[in-house]
């Protein structure tokens, strides 16, 4: 397998774990993958790879083409591949020839077509997640979506102040079986300071933000380095392909930056400014391991009041005629 069929089939990879389609090639490699492949449709993972990518095509588009057809369990080996072809060339597919000849191509373009349908379909076909929301109101949006996930409540995009009114009422239901005081007072409180204090408090906001992105970059060139020397050992040549493909999808989980928002200081609590030293006996943990008790141990000395002094000077002596004098160790020759 050549470097460029490698990186195409990674490409192909990534993008079905971005299009949320990883358990259709869960604990796949670049060299499975091309096995997979080059079987066609005699490999059942092939046909739920072109079967389940089609059918959504066809739901986002809603296309007069059938996919349904093209399940895996209920078709032939022949069938599912004259119903694939047809739906291809339903599709205008770019490639002369017999599509079947290249079946690389097919899951690239597959792949693409899905991509495509799923920026371009209306939002009432789109799950929830894929749906696009403002940027000056993502971040609510994303905390609401949370707060509602946290609380078990369903999660409804089109009707955010339903949604935001009974998270209020399960939080107050939840506030009352808690204990007294279970929540303390927040340490600053927006409702105390004025338009100069919220202004001050707005740029030592965005210093420490800016501070903290500098930061991030820095640590995240660091890491970018470090693993990059990791693959330049002929160890792991033969698992390059693997690794490049956990290695960006890892990088891509990464936050942009740092995720503290200005919004997270009036929801601290009064408690978190309470700083226990580890050295209070009254914080201390009840753990086993202080139970173990050292026994006698050699005594290493150190101590200064004990020292017996330095040694006293001499004179270096001159070595006798015919005698050579050597620094540092003897290297034993002869």
């Amino acid at each position: 397998m050549n470097k460029d069929i490698e990186y195409r089939l990674c490409d192909i990879l990534d993008s079905l774990v971005d299009l949320g389609l990883e358990e259709l090639v869960k604990e796949q490699t670049a060299e499975t993958m091309n096995e997979i492949i080059e079987e066609g449709f005699s490999s059942q993972i092939m046909k739920n790879i072109c079967s389940t990518l089609a059918r959504e095509i066809s739901e986002l588009n809603d296309s007069p083409m059938d996919s349904s057809r093209l399940h895996p369990s209920s078709s032939s080996f022949d069938s599912f591949s004259n119903d694939l072809l047809a739906f291809l060339k339903s599709y205008d597919y770019p490639y002369r020839g017999d599509p079947r000849a290249d079946k690389l191509k097919i899951v690239e373009f597959l792949v693409t077509e899905l991509q495509a349908a799923r920026m371009t379909a209306p939002t009432d076909l789109m799950e929830v997640d894929s749906l696009e929301i403002p940027e000056n109101i993502k971040e609510l949006y994303n905390s609401l979506k949370t707060m509602c996930e946290d609380l078990d409540i369903d999660f409804d995009p089109n009707n955010a102040t339903h949604q935001a009114a009974l998270c209020d009422k399960k939080i107050k239901e939840l506030l009352q079986k808690a204990p007294k005081n279970y929540i303390s007072d927040p340490i600053l409180s927006q409702d105390k300071l004025t338009q100069a204090d919220m202004k001050t408090v707005q740029e030592i906001y965005e210093a420490f933000r800016d501070e903290y992105t500098h930061r991030f970059t820095v640590l995240r060139k660091r890491l970018d380095v470090t693993l990059q020397s990791f693959l330049w050992s002929e160890k792991v040549k033969a698992d390059e392909a693997q690794m490049k493909r956990i290695i960006v999808q890892k990088l891509r989980a990464l936050p942009e930056g740092p995720t503290v928002k200005l919004h997270d200081l009036f929801c601290a609590q009064s408690d978190l400014a309470i700083i226990s030293k580890t050295s209070n006996m009254t914080s201390q943990s009840n753990s086993s391991l202080k139970s173990v008790v050292m026994g006698a141990v050699p005594d290493r000395g150190g101590r200064v009041q004990e020292s017996k002094g330095m040694p006293e000077f001499k004179p270096r002596e001159e070595s006798k005629p015919g005698e050579q004098r050597h620094a540092g160790k003897s290297h034993g020759w002869g």
